[in-house]
């Protein structure tokens, strides 16, 4: 069960959820000095998710991680000071835990909370020991949560950094695709199709290029707004992407204009992927629980057949296209010259 206040924590924790070696290396040195310092058999940096408690970083401990619910962690991370427990086989809210029924047999517990940078609790440093002990002095509890703020901070440091890496990956991503649907833009697909016309000549293979075009898309705008016109983009791309492979290329060059370019792909086979495209577009969107129809139209052209370069195919399939266009819609291949 998640609690109303455990949302924004868990939604931080989600970052923490595929540590790097040198971040999980640099947690297990922790955890051997707070071993080392406390003179403990076992410690252990806890991670608490959804529904489990994982040990990321382990000294003296077998299990790797146990359920949330009666953890020790779980308690930590609820809370804003260190817990400590004398012997957790007299205490009820532990006794049947996996860490003190099972092999481990927990009987002494001290753990600090793991907080980031941003306040939030995510887990615990924790001191194990089979045996029952005095509680910890006051210097030592200080020194048990200056050791938890040095996990933290490295967690912290891990979180930032994977942040950095997405945002420069999103970055990059933006430059070669339209912001609006996601798909390629204009630029973006001139630098893919080099690439794919490069490996269709060392391969000596076809790349055929669908031209696509939406009518209806500025009636959409007048009756039902611009946010309707986006929603029903969005949803040609969404088809044009699930109705071709993964490797296959989906560019938006603006308005209701797409190209398709079908990547290691036979020329003949292109009219059937074409056909298949259109009807796909031709099912009717939900705009404002109105069924729209956007009247889709279709050109193939193919490398080498119809063109030797970008330019070359990208104005074989538009010719193409506004053939289509001119017989009413549908689709229409490249005249062969």
């Amino acid at each position: 069960m998640v609690l109303p206040h455990d949302v924004a924590r868990l939604r931080a924790f989600a970052d923490l959820d595929a540590l790097d070696a040198d971040t999980v290396a640099s947690l297990e040195r922790v955890v051997r000095a707070a071993a080392h310092l406390f003179a403990v058999p076992i410690a252990a940096v806890a991670l608490v998710d959804r529904e489990r408690t994982r040990y990321v970083a382990r000294h003296g401990l077998e299990l790797r991680e146990v359920d949330r619910a009666g953890s020790f962690a779980d308690l930590v991370v609820l809370g804003d000071a260190v817990l400590e427990v004398g012997d957790a086989s007299r205490d009820a809210r532990f006794a049947g835990a996996a860490l003190v029924a099972g092999p481990t047999g927990a009987r002494f517990y001290a753990g600090a909370p793991l907080v980031l940078s941003d306040g939030h609790r995510v887990g615990a440093l924790e001191l194990i020991d089979p045996r029952r002990r005095a509680a910890l002095g006051g210097a030592e509890r200080a020194g048990l949560v200056d050791l938890a703020a040095l996990a933290g901070a490295t967690l912290a440091s891990w979180a930032r950094q994977r942040a950095l890496e997405e945002a420069v990956r999103e970055a990059e991503r933006l430059g070669v695709h339209d912001p609006r649907t996601g798909a390629l833009h204009r630029r973006g697909l001139t630098e893919r199709l080099e690439v794919a016309l490069s490996l269709a000549r060392r391969g000596d293979g076809a790349l055929p290029i669908l031209a696509f075009r939406l009518a209806g898309l500025e009636k959409a705008d007048e009756d039902h707004g611009p946010e309707a016109a986006d929603a029903a983009l969005a949803v040609a791309v969404q088809r044009l992407v699930a109705g071709v492979r993964d490797h296959d290329l989906v560019a938006h060059l603006g308005g209701g204009a797409f190209v398709v370019v079908l990547q290691a792909a036979r020329s003949e086979s292109a009219r059937e992927v074409a056909a298949r495209l259109l009807a796909d577009l031709e099912r009717p969107v939900d705009l404002d629980g109105v069924a729209w129809r956007l009247r889709p139209s279709v050109g193939v052209a193919a490398y080498p057949r119809d063109g030797e370069d970008a330019l070359e195919l990208l104005a074989a399939a538009d010719r193409a296209l506004r053939a289509a266009q001119d017989a009413g819609g549908g689709l229409a291949e490249a005249e062969r010259g």
